[in-house]
Order: C-alpha cells, then sequence, then structure tokens
C-alpha cells in the first residue's frame, strides 16, 4: 500500500504537468497565428504606430544657402511625408519609412525667405516647422595666407612659429560686395591668436573694405607646439559662418643669424685710453626672436636693444643677458676695460630654439699724447658705408652712424641728425645708429650725385649717392622745375653768436624761387626763427606779400663745449615753385 500511495501520488502531478505543458503550447499557437494575422501573414517590420502628438524638430531654424540642416520627427503613425511650401527656395518633398530623420538644404534666395516645412504622418495627422532662408553673404571660403617663412622651415605648416598670417573672407550679396559689414573672427580652438590694436584675442570683429573683403592677421607666438587651428568667419548681422583648419607648425630650421656689421674695431684718443660712450648699431637679421645677448668681458661696454622686450632695460657692464624681438643691438663702450686687439670682446646672440651667431668689438689705446689744455672736441661721426652707387627711384639704403666721444671730452652728449642736402630727392631718417636714405618716387631730377649730411652738433660728415638712370635723373611723376634757384645773403652758410639773452640774431634775404617759403631747423634745441625778430619759433612761413626774409638766432643755452660755441645744423628753405618745389640747406654754425 505505501508503495501504490507513493505510485498513485507521483500519478496525479505528472498528470497536472502534461496538462500544463499541453496549454501553453496551444497558447503560444494562438499568440503567434494573432501575430502572423496581424501583419498579413508576411515576414516581421517595424510597428507604424510611434504613439504621441506628431512634432519635428527644430521648429524655428535660420538657414543658409548649401547648408545640410537636419529635421527630427516624433510622434504620429510612420510612414511620415514631409515637403515646404516654396520649392525654389527650399526643395523638399520626401517619404521617410524608417527612421525619424530628414535633411534639407536651402538654394541661395535673392532675400530673406520664409519657407513652412509640412510633416504629415500616415494617419493624415500634420505638423509644420519655420524655416527662414537667408540670403547667403559668404560666398567664397575662408582662405590663411602662408606665414613668410611657412614650409621646409616648420615641417610643411601654413603658420610657423614666431611668425604672422593673413586670413581674409569676402562678403557678397546677389553678386555685389558688401562694404563695411561687420566680420567676427574666432579661434574655434588651437593655439593662434587674431591680432587686436597693439596685442592679440580670441575674438576681433572687422568691417569690410571697399571689395566686400575682411582681413585678419594671425599671430602665432615662439614656441607654440606643432598642431592644428580652427579659425571661423562669421557674418555678425546674417549670423553665417564659415570656417578653417590651419597647420601650425614649430619653426625647426630658421634662418642663420646675420649680424652687420660682424665685427668693429675702436681706438681710444690717446695713449692711456681707449674709446669712451663709443657707440655701434648692429642689425640682427634671421633667426627665431627673442634673443639673449651676451658680452665676454664685463664693464667693456654697455648693451641695449633698439626695441627691447621685457625688462626693458639695457645689458648691465656684468654682463647679464637681454632679450631682444627684433632690430638692433646698440654696443656704448664704458672706456673702463681696453682690449689689445681687435676681437677683444666677443658678443654671442643667441635666438629662440638656441642658434648662435658672436660679433666682436675692440676698443684699444690710441697713439697721441694726452694734452695737458685745450678743450677737447668731438671728431666727426664715422659713417659704414659712406658711399651708395646706383640708387634706383623708391630704395631705400642704409648707413651705421658711429660716434667716438674722446677722453677730456666736457661737451653735451652728441645729438646725431642727418638732413638730405636737396630733400625733393632724397627722405634721410636716422634712428638708433641707422641711417635710412630713401629715394623719392617723385625725384624731380638734377645732377647724378647727390649728398646727405650727418651732424653730431659741432662737425658733420657727408654720405654720397650716385642715382641711376639718364639725365635728368628724374624718377616717374617727378619734373623738374624751371624757376629761379633759391638763393640768400648768407650764401649757404649762417654764423649765429651763442651766450646769454640777449642773443644777437642775423637777418637773412631771400632771393630766387617762388613765394611762400617754408622755413625749418633740424636740430630745434640749436636755433630758432622769427619773420619780425620779435617772435621766434623752430619753423615760419614767408607768405606772398611779406618781406623775402627772415631771422635767425642761437637758443639760449645750446649744447656745445662752452656755452654752444662749436655747435651745427641745419636750415631748410622750400618754396612753393610747381609743378616740383625746390629747396635749399643752410649750415648754421654757432660760434
Amino acid at each position: 500500500m505505501a508503495n501504490q500511495n507513493i505510485f498513485g501520488k507521483g500519478s496525479v502531478q505528472g498528470l497536472r504537468l502534461t496538462n500544463w505543458l499541453h496549454w501553453l503550447k496551444v497558447g503560444t499557437l494562438g499568440v503567434t497565428m494573432g501575430l502572423l494575422a496581424a501583419c498579413g501573414g508576411g515576414g516581421v517590420s517595424a510597428p507604424t504606430t510611434v504613439g504621441g502628438d506628431l512634432q519635428v524638430l527644430p521648429g524655428s531654424t535660420d538657414m543658409f544657402a548649401n547648408t545640410p540642416v537636419t529635421f527630427t520627427i516624433s510622434g504620429g503613425q510612420r510612414p511620415y511625408s514631409a515637403f515646404s511650401s516654396n520649392s525654389s527656395v527650399l526643395p523638399l518633398n520626401i517619404t521617410i519609412a524608417n527612421g525619424n530623420t530628414f535633411v534639407a538644404t536651402a538654394t541661395n534666395p535673392t532675400t530673406d525667405t520664409a519657407v513652412t516645412i509640412t510633416v504629415r504622418d500616415s494617419a493624415g495627422k500634420t505638423t509644420t516647422a519655420a524655416a527662414n532662408v537667408k540670403a547667403t553673404t559668404l560666398l567664397n571660403q575662408l582662405t590663411v595666407s602662408a606665414s613668410t617663412n611657412a614650409g621646409n622651415s616648420c615641417g610643411g605648416a601654413q603658420v610657423c612659429s614666431g611668425s604672422e598670417a593673413i586670413a581674409s573672407v569676402s562678403a557678397q550679396l546677389n553678386g555685389s560686395p558688401l562694404q563695411n559689414r561687420a566680420i567676427r573672427f574666432e579661434i574655434v580652438s588651437g593655439s593662434l591668436a587674431i591680432v587686436s590694436g597693439s596685442g592679440t584675442a580670441a575674438s576681433v570683429t572687422i568691417n569690410t573694405d571697399s571689395r566686400g573683403v575682411a582681413i585678419a592677421t594671425l599671430r602665432a607666438s615662439v614656441g607654440i607646439p606643432s598642431g592644428y587651428t580652427v579659425l571661423r568667419a562669421v557674418d555678425v548681422t546674417s549670423g553665417q559662418t564659415v570656417s578653417y583648419v590651419i597647420t601650425v607648425g614649430q619653426t625647426i630650421d630658421p634662418t642663420a643669424i646675420t649680424i652687420t656689421p660682424n665685427n668693429f674695431q675702436w681706438t681710444g684718443p690717446f695713449k692711456d685710453a681707449c674709446a669712451t660712450g663709443a657707440l655701434t648699431s648692429h642689425l640682427v637679421t634671421g633667426g627665431t626672436p627673442p634673443y639673449t645677448v651676451r658680452q665676454s668681458i664685463p664693464d667693456f661696454a654697455v648693451i641695449a636693444g633698439s626695441p627691447l622686450a621685457p625688462p626693458s632695460v639695457p645689458v648691465p657692464a656684468n654682463g647679464t643677458t637681454l632679450g631682444i624681438n627684433f632690430g638692433s643691438i646698440l654696443v656704448t663702450t664704458t672706456g673702463l676695460v681696453c682690449s689689445t686687439g681687435a676681437n677683444g670682446n666677443t658678443i654671442t646672440v643667441t635666438d629662440a630654439i638656441g642658434r648662435v651667431a658672436t660679433f666682436n668689438i675692440g676698443n684699444t689705446v690710441g697713439s697721441a699724447d694726452r694734452p695737458t689744455s685745450a678743450s677737447v672736441t668731438l671728431p666727426v661721426p664715422t659713417l659704414t658705408p659712406n658711399v651708395f652707387t646706383g640708387v634706383i627711384c623708391g630704395v631705400s639704403v642704409s648707413s651705421f652712424v658711429s660716434q667716438t666721444v674722446p677722453s677730456g671730452y666736457t661737451g653735451s652728449v652728441p645729438i646725431i641728425s642727418a638732413i638730405a642736402l636737396e630733400p625733393l630727392r632724397i627722405d634721410a631718417q636716422i634712428n638708433n645708429g641707422i641711417l635710412t636714405m630713401t629715394r623719392r618716387s617723385t625725384d624731380p631730377g638734377g645732377g647724378a650725385q647727390t649728398r646727405v649730411r650727418v651732424s653730431n652738433g659741432t662737425n658733420f660728415s657727408d654720405i654720397t649717392l650716385d642715382l641711376s638712370g639718364a639725365a635728368p635723373f628724374s624718377c616717374a611723376g617727378g619734373t623738374p622745375t624751371t624757376t629761379t634757384p633759391i638763393t640768400t645773403s648768407t650764401g649757404t652758410t649762417l654764423d649765429l653768436a651763442a651766450g646769454a639773452a640777449p642773443r644777437p640774431s642775423k637777418q637773412t634775404t631771400i632771393a630766387g624761387g617762388v613765394p611762400p617759403y617754408t622755413i625749418s631747423v633740424a636740430a630745434p634745441n640749436f636755433a630758432e626763427l622769427s619773420t619780425t625778430g620779435a617772435a621766434y619759433s623752430q619753423s615760419i612761413t614767408i607768405t606772398a606779400g611779406q618781406p623775402l626774409l627772415f631771422f635767425a638766432r642761437a637758443v639760449a643755452n645750446p649744447p656745445g663745449p662752452a656755452a654752444g660755441a662749436g655747435a651745427v645744423t641745419f636750415i631748410t628753405i622750400q618754396d612753393s615753385a610747381t609743378p616740383t618745389p625746390q629747396s635749399l640747406i643752410l649750415v648754421v654754425q654757432i660760434q
């Protein structure tokens, strides 16, 4: 019985399990048949009912020509259809059977145009999106010019570290340039910066010029790593943008550093002294700025840069370093240490990536005995070179100006000035020991040779310029004058008496030329002018109808060894002759 009870109980449980499995199979079959019926007996596909209200996003957007915009549909029932209210501006008539996005691309309208995009689902429900199709203004791609040392010097990149490049974009509407249109240049990512005033910024707004072109200057600082910078231009009015990817490279093979002149030798005035206060200017080109400058002999010279990079102080005599971004190195001998030869003091210039160049300054004692009496005067300025040949129209040439200050000199610090003896033909400018002379493109012509005079306030030296071209050696746009040359009652020199007030003046009468005349002093700390002998200034004008004369006198305390005596400057007289004015240079000597 026990075995039967056990058997019987087991049989009932087995029957119940069999029944449950049977009904599970039947239920599964019913569900399967139902699904097949719902699908029409075909394969399985995505349900057409998405659910929720039919929507399209973005519901409102600005669009530009040839710039695709993606729209997203939610809710409703597939398949969807989408079409626009203006197919000429926004071509769109599509069916979306699968997925929930579509892309629309506008053409370029003549004016901003509002277009409605309608989306309809399979149940007939609709929704809309508003598209404001704007007239494209930035028609061309943003362009970036390569920096001057781009290419092999920085691994083939467009912009090299330590240099600049130009970015430009053109703004037009319906084929016409948009002038004075605000374009915002933005650095989206990367290490470049946009030049803004005296500094840089990541975003700068620039108005287009008469051609409809906006131009920005990009700057790569020294030492930046190689990489990419993304630059974007934005039309502020419409909001349209264009972008450009710029390759930036670290400068790896810059031009070798060149220093001109690379050697200079000074000689002192006496057997027991080398030169004190002697100044030389050395132009630095090539390499990668900033440069570091060091001298080998402490106390030999004081060194300064032009212009100076921070810290803006000269190199002390102990030989510490100075960072110079570009320009010239000015070396002034102290006279405290004399050399025994031309290579006495070696000055080393190192650029930002370690390239090195050197030049030498010698400063030996002189051969003359020191005078026991009589005042010591300044020697004439030294000009290197002092002759130029074949100077053509519009071309500049440069000379290095050096001035020795002898031991025992008691006068003021020399003031170096330069003037062209024919200023209508030559422009002369002196800055930090470098004299730059430019032949004017309007040179009216004359002799085949002209001169530029350099004064230290006591005496002067001349530079000779031999001009190219056939007689009368004029340039395009310049026509020789046919009026009578300007002359004065004092010739080409004017002697003025130094001393305390009241200082005597000298009257000079003008002849020739065509009034009005403009008369000015080259070194205003030496002399002054007047048309009446009463009110004095540095520049005067003699108009037609006035007496053709002027008064000149020394200033109250002109620089010089003894109350200004021995000082030299120049007075320029220029008339109003046509087609080309004339000029006359008077050498002023203060006695």
